[in-house]
């Protein structure tokens, strides 16, 4: 989980990018929450605006109607289901559930800001 704020009317993509876009690789899911772990929306394979080839790979554009402190959690499409706030119903391993990514974060507001993790 990533916390980050945001200002109302703000505008940001979150893009997982993995070196293996497909069988093997990381099978990548967003989930954005609100403070309350409140889910306010997912991304799964989705094609990024500068990517051209549908994969494994996650993407999500949201707007923020309110300003405040947003999370944004990475995990595989396999475990989906578990409570941001408690951990309840996080499963682990799976097909496709494992593989290093970056986590690239774009706002029309900001300059990016890229995050790797493995």
């Amino acid at each position: 989980m990533v916390s980050f704020s945001v200002i109302a009317g703000q505008v940001v993509d979150f893009d997982i990018d993995t070196a293996l876009n497909g069988p093997g690789g990381l099978a990548s899911f967003l989930r954005l929450f609100n403070a309350q772990g409140q889910q306010l929306a997912i991304g799964n394979a989705a094609v990024a605006p500068d990517e051209s080839v549908l994969g494994y790979d996650a993407y999500l554009r949201h707007s923020f109607a309110t300003a405040g402190t947003y999370f944004l959690s990475v995990s595989n499409d396999s475990n989906i289901q578990y409570d941001p706030l408690t951990g309840n119903g996080d499963t682990a391993g799976g097909q496709n559930a494992t593989g290093s990514y970056r986590l690239l974060v774009v706002s029309n507001l900001l300059s990016s800001w890229t995050r790797a993790m493995s």
